[in-house]
Parts: structure tokens; sequence; C-alpha cells
């Protein structure tokens, strides 16, 4: 799947905010060693998306709106963390822990568990933050894990 950036002009297939070329220039910008690849910004839409808080970004966008720079850099910095060694838990897992088929039981990651939030990466929580968002632990908000 190829990256299809939203520009806020509701963009047909848009998956993401920033562009690889873009994400990979903003850390080169600033001496940061990090390849950005598609899978990585894939990785870190799905955790951006759910987010009550940014119910207005989600895509695909219902209406035009501006794509505030707190939000690419969000995206961008959910990439270094994926990097530096932080596992992006699929959005669509709810956060399973482990599962058992005969008898039904599923055991679920909790916010006390020893996986990491958003509220444990500043340089995302703080765009975010900027953004409106207050809370990183609810369970609106996928759990990141130390890989």
């Amino acid at each position: 799947m190829a990256i299809v950036v939203e520009t806020g002009a509701i963009v047909t297939s848009a998956n993401s905010f920033v562009s690889i070329a873009d994400a990979q220039a903003y850390f080169n910008a600033r001496s940061i060693t990090i390849t950005i690849t598609e899978a990585m910004l894939l990785k870190a839409m799905d955790i951006l998306d759910p987010l009550e808080c940014l119910s207005d970004y989600t895509l695909p966008l219902d209406a035009a709106v501006t794509i505030p720079a707190q939000l690419i850099k969000a995206q961008e910095w959910l990439c270094y963390y994926d990097n530096a060694g932080y596992s992006m838990i699929d959005a669509a897992s709810d956060n399973i822990k482990s599962e058992k088929v005969d008898v039904l039981e599923t055991e679920y990651f909790s916010a006390n568990s020893t996986m990491g939030s958003i509220a444990e990466m500043p340089q995302v929580a703080n765009n975010l933050r900027a953004m409106g968002c207050s809370s990183f632990t609810s369970g609106v908000l996928p759990l990141m894990g130390r890989a």
C-alpha cells in the first residue's frame, strides 16, 4: 500500500498526514538517524486514528480542514518511537494480551500493565496536548509496548 498524504482537501484514499520524504527530512534536519518507512507511518496512523480528540481528522475526512503541524509531528514522532523499540499494537486488536479458544477466554493489556502509553513519549504527547488531547491512558488509546 502506498502512502497517500491527506492535505486537508479530502484526498481520495489518504492514509497519512505526512509523506515518507517529509518525515525523513524532519529527522534529518535534527540530525536524528532514522529511516522512515511506509509501515512506520501506517502504524502511527493506527495509533492516532481512534483518538476521540482527533475526530475532526479521522481519515477519510468528511470536510476540508487545515491539518495542524502538531498532528504531523505526532505522527512523525510515533515513527521515531517505533524505530526506538516501541512495538505498535494494532489498533484493531483491542490490546489483546492472550486468547484461549476453548471456553473463550480473552485477556487484555490494562493501563497498569508493563506496557507503555503515549504519555511516555513526550514529543508525541506534547504535540497532541497542543491539539486538546489530555488523557493518554484511557481505553480509547491503543497502548504501546517496548520490544
